[in-house]
């Protein structure tokens, strides 16, 4: 497995909401995403040097450990990252999946109850 770095997983997960947002424009429903859980194994490896690296990857898909000497080790751990999902556009509000157009036609956020349209 290819080694993804926290940035990458956090803009991956950017990625997956827009596309949700911009999917669910003309859906009657509309869901609040208040919080998303983000689950990684992170390795950490020490060399015999005592050189520490650190892989990243989406959780279940780290690849098996190299086998070989050097006295080195490894370790796993599992992180999970609860994040609280907020819309800049709605200054600062849970992220919505769902827009509404405006009478012209146009696209445009949701408005929190009793926001400024």
């Amino acid at each position: 497995m290819a080694k993804v770095t926290l940035s990458e997983a956090l803009a991956e997960l950017r990625e997956e909401l827009y596309k949700a947002a911009d999917t669910g424009g003309n859906e009657q429903f509309r869901f609040e995403v208040e919080q998303a859980e983000l689950c990684l194994e992170v390795e950490f490896r020490k060399d015999g040097n005592g050189k520490v690296n650190v892989e990243v990857g989406a959780f279940g898909t780290k690849g098996a450990v190299e086998a070989g000497g050097g006295g080195g080790s490894t370790q796993r751990q599992t992180l999970t990252l609860t994040l609280n999902v907020r819309d800049e556009a709605l200054g600062g509000q849970p992220a919505r999946i769902r827009r509404h157009e405006t009478p012209g036609g146009e696209p445009r956020a949701d408005v929190p109850p009793g926001g400024d349209a």
